[in-house]
């Protein structure tokens, strides 16, 4: 075989799939898994693939699983629902399965599941977000340190977010920072109108973001589209952003959009996992 066609042959995927194993990269291994054609293979490699996927539906499962705890506790009710019927989907031992049905119904009871009660730390990091992906928002902020500086209330709220990202919402100017908090408060209005106050040349990529996150609350689907793709345009890897584009999506009815915009991040090995799990 010459050396460009060395260079443009196809991956051999199960190859693929054994490096995926060994970087404990479940998802990408299990999105490739779907397209492998089994009847071409041998017993062995067949039955090695079964052993890979049962391993990633369980590592991911029990991600979301953890997730759902975290986010149930977090009193963001919808998302672990998600998780936990994500789990359920994944999981591919029965234990397992039954325990993310167990908590699946305990959170219909109004319940934490027995054996998640005690959770303190917080959740596993979202399968194919390594950095730690969040949202903007950090833990809630009581009444008791609501007279706290704003320094410190913003490194309260910025305590779940990557450093490098917390990093720059803290260092952002006073405008934004002041519409940040504000957001975090419910003051919408007044969030906005501190971020129209935000300088030309401080409007980047965080800071369509949350505008646009702000937009998509308020049920303006359109402007928020429109900042949060152009957020992207500047950082395609700000998975926030990316994170509320598709929740906007889904809510604006935009489902070949979305899976469209699905597609080509899996194509650009961006939040695979994620992707994946959408």
């Amino acid at each position: 075989m010459s050396f460009l066609k060395k260079m443009f042959a196809k991956k051999d995927p199960v190859e693929e799939m054994r490096q995926l194993h060994a970087r404990q990269d479940w998802a990408g291994l299990l999105s490739i898994a779907k397209r492998v054609d089994r009847d071409e293979l041998d017993e062995n490699l067949q039955t090695e693939i079964a052993a890979w996927e049962n391993e990633a539906g369980d590592a991911l499962a029990t991600i979301n699983l953890e997730e759902g705890a975290w986010a149930q506790k977090s009193g963001n009710l919808l998302r672990a629902r998600e998780d936990y019927q994500l789990s359920i989907e994944l999981a591919r031992s029965p234990e397992l399965r039954e325990r993310a049905e167990l908590a699946l119904a305990s959170l219909d009871r109004g319940e934490l599941p027995p054996e998640v009660a005690e959770v303190d730390d917080g959740p596993a990091v979202h399968a194919g977000c390594n950095s730690g992906c969040t949202t903007a928002a950090g833990p809630a902020v009581t009444g008791e340190n609501m007279d706290l500086d704003e320094e410190t209330r913003m490194e309260l709220l910025l305590a779940t977010m990557p450093p490098e990202l917390a990093e720059r919402y803290l260092t952002a100017g006073s405008e934004f920072r002041q519409a940040w908090l504000a957001a975090q408060d419910g003051e919408e209005k007044q969030a906005m109108e501190l971020l129209s106050k935000v300088p030309e040349d401080q409007r980047n990529a965080i800071f369509l973001f949350e505008r646009g996150a702000l937009m998509a609350r308020s049920g303006q689907h359109k402007k928020a589209l429109q900042d949060l793709q152009a957020a992207l345009t500047i950082e395609p890897d700000l998975f926030p952003a990316y994170d509320a584009l598709a929740e906007v999506l889904i809510a604006s009815g935009n489902i070949g959009e979305l899976e469209k915009s699905l597609k080509l991040n899996l194509a650009a090995e961006r939040f695979v996992g994620y992707c994946w799990a959408r």
